[in-house]
């Protein structure tokens, strides 16, 4: 899982991003924060999404832009649920084709 220290500041970051974009009275200069998504690489550290959703107090999931698509029957549906948070850019800038 890494250093524990690097994971509790990683942990720390995101969840005070959370309450700063929030704003301190919950109502937000901005939104209210109702869910989180990582994505990349340190998504795939194991027990991330609990540690996040339990620090911010906001439900978090690992990204997967490929949860709602059809894949051929040639592509490794495994493997390509494990390599999705690391490719959310990409499937962003392939589906911009479709537009």
């Amino acid at each position: 899982l890494g250093r524990p220290s690097q994971i509790a500041y990683a942990v720390d970051d995101v969840a005070h991003a959370a309450a700063r974009f929030a704003g301190p009275t919950g109502a937000g200069p901005f939104f209210v924060v109702d869910h989180i998504v990582l994505s990349g690489g340190g998504a795939l550290l194991p027990g991330l999404d609990e540690l996040v959703a339990k620090r911010a107090g906001v439900a978090t999931v690992i990204a997967n832009p490929f949860a709602s698509m059809q894949t051929s029957d040639r592509i490794r549906s495994r493997q390509l649920a494990q390599d999705a948070p690391m490719l959310l850019i990409a499937c962003g800038l392939a589906l911009r084709s479709f537009e």
